[in-house]
């Protein structure tokens, strides 16, 4: 029978009042109370108050735990009655009632089967309830009354929009107006018969009538990744369920919901809009299903230790953002085709195993005319050596790889770039699919700032827009998405621009290297995991770029090309010690008394330069004076002493004829 939902305000007749009968307790998977439902009957002493509708007249209310005042929370999600036994009874594929009232799920469960509800009312069901029974087969048993059959609709749309495996519907024969399975059980029906009707009166869900257009104005619409039919959208009279094309009536959308449609989709026009309903409001949250958003508690069934799916072992998962950031000239866009090459091939990858094996497509939005050459490169001096793979680079046989790039990129920034790049990665996933059997499972950028579009790229709003699209552009495809980046003036500080960039990443790799203005080359290259978070941090894989010769050009001019090399070991570089102030007086000291104080003494039958030690101890004192003019004897006499222990390898004393003499000493031999 439908309740009727009467507001507290509702006046009753004088003497008259309300009634507890009974209360409704909604759990969490963990067991833990959310909300309790309290039922109310107005009774006028011992009889009872009949509404308009022929009825008792009858209210809820709802108490929501650890809220103000118990009141619902904006944010709340839908609840599912009975949730722990949906959630199980979907994982063991057994069916799941559907009703409109807790009392008949009570019933329900009291017969042994699985029967739930959401709370509110009639026409309350949203795609958060949907989502809490994905994967199951239900059964919708509808009250007999048109606010019961509209009900049944709602439910029953979602569920078919690819959440339940089965949707099936049952009329209770005979019902009078308002009943349900409770009013039918009062009446003498028993399980056995309900049984019996499951089995030979079930049908396979269809609607009673068209879906319902929305005759409020429109405050936001939460949309789902992937081409969906019906939308939650969020009305001033609370959330309802509508179709792409009834959101085609523009006046109904709230003034701010019409901003941020603007925003997101410039060229918004009525006659594209039930089409592009999806990318014009993509700003919208993704909804989570409860279940995701329950604490998990070791040792009980809600503990989950799901194997994470890698495109390459412990360095890149299979869908994501990553940066792949570094120095000018380390040679980010050969790292970025390497990888390339390793996810194509199935090789190793910093020494990690490839885990999905596939194609490729690279937006070079600078560089593009060099790929060809580095990619030939790749080809003939690393993946024809290492892979294993006998179908590939046979002899005598064009080579083909599952790789595709585009010359160009359109601006990351604007929200239309993301349904382009989503076009693209479909064309190279079917091109992938049917030449060589493979996914499309990496895109990559080069570079972020030539393709990102931004007005100023220290721009957190700016910036975080465009890591959204990357994510969106993921999302849609299952791919992995690795942007080519650069580092700022302040290497410690990495990739530049605002620091959004960063955060927002799943994966970063930075390339580094200390440059050699005097050689003009970059030397100690190597490749460091600056970001990973299912995985260690901070390890580094050194690398060289060495020149490799790729034939002649039309004129006859050698063509070259490079390739990265891992297998090297990092340069020890011994950085030398920085001196201490007292240090330099000393070089300083030295260097004067050899100039006007420089004797020539014999050591060992050989004649050499030296300096006499009194003579060295006055050029530091007035040195040291110089810097400090205050300082005692003893703090002079303490530094160089200090100064000089530093030069015991290259200054060398003796004693002759009671003087003390200095002298550096000779050159080991080589």
């Amino acid at each position: 029978m439908s309740d009727d939902y009467t507001k507290q305000s509702d006046k009753l007749p004088d003497g008259a009042t309300r009634e507890i009968v009974e209360p409704y307790h909604y759990y969490n998977l963990l067991g833990e109370p959310v909300m309790t439902k309290t039922r109310h009957v107005a009774v006028l002493g011992k009889q009872p108050v009949i509404g308009n509708n022929g009825k008792q007249t009858k209210t809820f209310f709802e108490y929501w735990i650890g809220y103000a005042k118990g009141k619902k929370p904006k944010h709340a999600r839908g609840l599912l009655y009975h949730l722990r036994e949906v959630y199980d009874a979907v994982r063991a594929g057994k069916l799941i009632l559907i009703v409109e009232s807790e009392a008949t799920a009570d019933l329900l469960k009291k017969w042994g089967f699985v029967a739930t509800c959401n709370e509110g009312a009639a026409g309350q069901w949203t795609m958060d309830h949907a989502a809490e029974l994905r994967g199951s087969n239900a059964i919708i048993l509808p009250d007999n009354d048109q606010p019961g059959r509209n009900h049944a609709d709602d439910i029953g749309r979602t569920l078919v929009n690819g959440f339940a495996k089965s949707v099936r519907l049952l009329e209770i024969p005979g019902l009078p107006e308002t009943g349900d399975v409770r009013s039918w059980h009062e009446a003498g029906g028993t399980k056995e018969q309900f049984e019996e009707l499951l089995k030979t009166k079930t049908r396979d869900w269809k609607p009673y009538g068209p879906p319902p257009r929305p005759k409020e104005l429109i405050q936001s619409i939460e949309i789902r990744p992937g081409e969906v039919e019906l939308f939650n959208v969020l009305t001033e009279g609370g959330t309802i369920i509508v179709d792409a094309e009834a959101l085609n009536y523009f006046p109904w959308f709230h003034r701010a919901a019409i901003a941020q449609i603007r925003r997101s989709f410039p060229q918004h026009t009525n006659k594209v809009w039930s089409t592009e309903v999806d990318r014009a409001l993509r700003a919208a949250k993704e909804p989570v299903p409860m279940s995701e958003e329950q604490a998990r508690r070791h040792g009980t069934d809600t503990w989950k230790d799901k194997p994470i799916p890698w495109l390459v072992r412990e360095r890149i998962p299979e869908v994501g953002v990553g940066l792949l950031s570094g120095q000018f000239s380390t040679f980010k866009s050969f790292v970025l085709l390497d990888l390339a090459g390793s996810v194509m091939t199935g090789l190793f990858f910093l020494k990690a195993p490839t885990r999905r094996r596939g194609g490729v497509l690279i937006f070079a939005a600078e560089g593009a005319y060099d790929i060809p050459t580095r990619m030939e490169a790749l080809i003939k001096h690393r993946l024809a050596k290492e892979t294993t793979d006998p179908d590939l680079f046979k002899p005598n046989q064009q080579t083909r790889l599952p790789f595709s790039y585009i010359p160009r990129c359109r601006p990351l920034l604007n929200p239309q770039t993301v349904d382009w790049m989503v076009a693209k990665a479909r064309e190279a996933q079917d091109y992938f699919q049917n030449e060589f059997g493979f996914d499309l499972v990496l895109i990559g950028i080069d570079t972020m700032s030539a393709a990102a579009g931004w007005d100023n790229e220290n721009d957190a709003a700016q910036v975080q827009i465009v890591m959204n699209h990357l994510a969106d552009v993921s999302k849609a495809t299952g791919a992995f998405v690795l942007a080519v980046d650069h580092f700022g003036k302040d290497i410690s500080a990495g990739t530049r621009g605002s620091v959004v960039k960063e955060a927002s990443a799943d994966v970063i790799f930075a390339t580094l290297g200390e440059r050699d203005e005097e050689a003009n080359a970059v030397l100690d290259l190597r490749l460091k995991v600056r970001k990973e978070r299912s995985a260690p941090e901070g390890t580094q894989y050194p690398f060289e770029a060495p020149t490799v010769e790729m034939g002649r050009d039309a004129d006859g001019l050698p063509l070259t090309s490079r390739v990265i090399d891992w297998n090297v070991k990092r340069m020890i570089r011994v950085k030398p010690e920085k001196k201490s102030p007292a240090q330099i007086i000393l070089d300083e000291a030295i260097a004067q008394t050899f100039e006007a104080k420089e004797v020539q003494i014999a050591v060992n039958g050989s004649k050499v330069s030296a300096i006499r030690e009194y003579d060295l101890r006055a050029a530091f004192k007035e040195l040291y004076l110089q810097h400090k003019p205050d300082a005692s004897r003893s703090t002079i006499d303490a530094a160089r002493y200090r100064a000089f222990g530093k030069m015991e390898d290259v200054i060398k004393q003796g004693t002759i004829d009671g003087v003390v003499y200095l002298w550096f000493a000779p050159p080991e031999p080589m």
